[in-house]
């Protein structure tokens, strides 16, 4: 009985010391997840600026277009009007 009871104390002291191996080791993994989650949160709005910032720079680079379009076109009335004044 007595070797019973000694077994029984080891096998208990090493579920112990299990079982507070696993709670560290499940306490270190929620601590990694928890640093993840933050990082693809900040991940995720550092994207969502850069695609704002992609959007107003290609409609500004159209704006621009648009303008340099309509310079020519007129630069062009200006030389037909021109052109017509000579005949």
């Amino acid at each position: 009985i007595e070797s019973q009871l000694e077994e029984l104390n080891s096998t208990d002291s090493e579920k112990k010391s299990e079982n507070v191996k696993l709670q560290k080791d499940r306490d270190h993994l929620e601590s990694r997840l928890a640093a993840s989650e933050r990082m693809l949160h900040e991940m995720k709005n550092q994207l969502s600026l850069l695609r704002k910032k992609s959007v107003e720079e290609r409609r500004k680079r159209a704006q621009s277009a648009m303008k340099v379009s309509e310079g020519i076109a007129m630069e062009r009335e200006n030389l037909v009007m021109e052109l017509h004044h000579l005949r």
